[in-house]
């Protein structure tokens, strides 16, 4: 007869406890088998996709090598990103005061900065109305002296600019009083180098690169299988043991369970006064270690003979 400390029975019960856990556990899976048994089916085929999937993955990891490695130095295979189309802008400003901006990648039709001036509406004996517009190139000028010209409407353009490249008539049938005056209006093309498309070309632009990501791909994937050759993986028996485990879940699954019931029975017939009964030649300690779940899961693993020695 040994007696437990206050530690050591606190000790009995934690196991107690776990013990419980795991019977529970252990039971609701026994009383669920269909649904262990799908369970275990999804298992067994996951473990199996990943057992071929271990077949390609050096081949796999060899070409993601290459590749990443051909585009951190600016090559992607099969397409280039060399040429690019930079933003181009236009801007219009009216000395009335109106802005507009245009943004494309595609060039504009006539990319000459220009001032444009509109003159007073005239109605001619047919009730009809017409104004003339002058058209004048303007160059390459800053767009500050731009808009100072544009607020200088008595401006000489012509003595800043030479002639109108273009001079034509514009004819309506009707206008409102509101918008008989004249004004000025300049558009203004530029380029953003900092927004940029880029343009794919087809295999047939950078064959040479490509040829030569083909041939590294190749050397890498023949050291694969090389080492592949020195390391063997037999796959073949890798899925027979999945499968066999798969057969043997269910039958493991009431073994483990009968174990464990055995171990809870034993376990709590030791409980009238903290007293343990043993017959046993051991000392006092061996048995204790064979009972503390901190230092030894021992008992758990015990089957019902072995229980019967200890």
């Amino acid at each position: 007869m040994i007696t437990l400390t206050p530690s050591q029975d606190e000790d009995r019960k934690r196991l107690l406890i776990s013990l419980e856990k795991d019977l529970k556990k252990f039971e609701y899976k026994l009383n669920h088998k269909t649904l262990e048994k799908i369970k275990s089916k999804i298992n067994k085929h996951i473990k199996i996709f990943i057992c071929k999937g271990r077949i390609i993955a050096p081949f796999a990891i060899a070409l993601g090598i290459t590749l990443g490695g051909s585009m951190i130095i600016g090559h992607t295979p099969f397409y280039i990103d060399k040429e690019k189309n930079n933003l181009k802008i236009m801007e219009e400003i009216s000395s009335t005061g109106n802005i507009r901006y245009e943004e494309q990648y595609e060039p504009f039709e006539n990319t000459d900065n220009t001032i444009t001036f509109y003159d007073y509406w005239h109605e001619s004996d047919n009730h009809m109305f017409s104004r003339n517009i002058k058209i004048y190139n303007i160059g390459s000028i800053d767009k500050e002296k731009i808009e100072k010209i544009l607020k200088n409407k008595n401006e000489d353009l012509e003595s800043l600019f030479g002639s109108p490249v273009i001079n034509k008539t514009e004819i309506k049938d009707y206008i409102s009083f509101t918008e008989n005056f004249q004004y000025l209006e300049a558009k203004i093309y530029s380029e953003e180098n900092n927004k940029t498309l880029y343009i794919n070309q087809q295999i047939s632009t950078n064959i040479i690169e490509t040829v030569l990501w083909l041939l590294i791909t190749f050397i890498l994937e023949v050291l694969v299988l090389s080492f592949r050759d020195v390391f063997p993986i037999n796959y073949k028996e890798i899925k027979e043991k999945i499968e066999k485990n798969d057969i043997n879940y269910l039958n493991n699954l009431e073994k483990k369970f009968e174990i464990r019931k055995s171990n809870y029975e034993r376990l709590t017939k030791y409980h009238s006064k903290n007293i343990l009964n043993y017959e046993n030649t051991n000392s006092e300690e061996i048995i204790y270690s064979y009972l503390n779940p901190q230092k030894n899961n021992y008992l758990s693993t015990l089957n019902g003979e072995e229980l019967q020695k200890l």
